[in-house]
């Protein structure tokens, strides 16, 4: 096969780069090359639950990063570019791309301030998040999510944060709007012991899309992180949503979050979340009221051998349309270390989407391996 003797013809290339150093040192920043290529079966590329077409896909990907550090302040900015290349079902094939900036600035020690944005295009959901939720189907998208947030520490205990961010969604099929969201947000955090920390929060949404109408959402929430031990600590939230609907409803609806993470030694780390809530989704004017639970673990396993697995499990409900999905997915995946600067990996992932909307209802299996190098 064509695709196979090419994918071992670039595997041999990136494993014979280390010779070739592409690290280096620009100026104030430190830059680093990423090159990788992947090998995956699909068993359903179309994400359809009738006439499905499984195929193989090669995907080739560089990136470059480059990170900016001093005492008071940090600037990180991170780019890749992959095409993804289908064995039989060529009109598939795609380029996508993403750039993060993240930006750090230390005015004092009693004040600082945080900036994040990430554009994405691409025609595949990222996580089993992305895919909840999700019209089914194949189409690119272009997203960006800016976030900025300056925090001040009035006492040893007590720190204010104030935040803005702005979203924005374009979709390729003409039956998803297009969208954008504003976010301003302050929270309140004030540190009881160094084991238990409180907080309060006050968020407004502002979602509108074009073509189509708008809502708003005003939400409060109150919560703490509470640490069992110096590995092991709670996350817990829980407030109210009041929502603003498209359909010039309202609503109040709770909000419920709860993590709890475990870093159990340098080699591993595990966590579980529950969350609830109604947020207006970025591709369709409706509220979509859910719950899901997540649970990830990586572990080390050798020196070289690395483990991860997730799984995932969501209901929801689009408020207007009255559509129900419900999404379960597993994955799990090895790393292994071949040089101090390359790795190899396999992963295997299952995802499967029912409804009582029979059109947006798949099943899809991927297995793929891969090599990655940074220099």
């Amino acid at each position: 096969m064509n695709y196979a003797r090419s994918f071992a013809f670039m595997a041999a290339v990136i494993l014979s780069v280390p010779a070739l150093c592409f690290a280096t040192q620009l100026g104030a920043f430190d830059v680093k090359v990423l090159t990788s290529l992947t090998e995956t079966y699909d068993d359903n590329v179309a994400y359809t639950s009738t006439n499905e077409k499984d195929d193989f896909i090669t995907r080739a990907k560089i990136g470059l990063s480059a990170l900016y550090e001093s005492k008071t302040e940090s600037l990180e900015l991170r780019g890749n570019i992959a095409h993804n290349k289908y064995a039989d079902y060529s009109n598939y094939d795609n380029t996508s791309e993403d750039l993060t900036i993240n930006a750090k600035k230390e005015f004092s020690a009693y004040e600082r301030a945080i900036l994040t944005d990430t554009f994405t295009h691409a025609e595949e959901p990222s996580s089993f998040e992305d895919e909840f939720g999700r019209t089914s189907g194949r189409y690119s998208y272009n997203r960006n999510r800016f976030n900025i947030a300056y925090s001040r520490d009035f006492s040893k205990e007590f720190t204010l944060i104030a935040r803005y961010l702005n979203d924005f969604d374009t979709y390729s099929r003409s039956d998803l709007s297009d969208s954008v969201q504003h976010r301003i947000g302050f929270e309140g955090d004030y540190t009881v012991s160094s084991h238990t920390t409180l907080l309060a929060m006050y968020d407004f949404y502002y979602r509108d899309f074009d073509p189509g109408t708008s809502a708003t959402i005003n939400g409060l929430t109150a919560g703490a992180r509470q640490f069992f031990t110096e590995h092991t600590y709670a996350d817990a939230s829980f407030g109210y949503d009041f929502i603003n609907s498209f359909n010039n409803k309202d609503y109040i609806k709770p909000r419920v979050s709860l993590r709890l993470t475990d870093d159990f030694d340098p080699a591993t780390r595990a966590s579980v979340s529950f969350d609830k809530r109604s947020y207006t989704n970025a591709s369709t004017q409706d509220l979509f009221n859910y719950w899901q639970t997540a649970l990830s673990f990586s572990r080390r396993l050798f020196d070289r051998l690395g483990f991860n697995a997730s799984g995932f499990y969501g209901k929801g409900r689009y408020m207007v349309y009255n559509i129900k999905d419900t999404l379960k997915g597993v994955s799990a995946g090895f790393a292994y270390d071949i040089s101090h600067n390359v790795t190899g990996t396999l992963n295997y992932s299952y995802s499967k989407t029912t409804s009582n909307d029979p059109g947006r209802e798949y099943e899809k299996n991927t297995v793929s391996a891969g090599i990655t190098a940074v220099f």
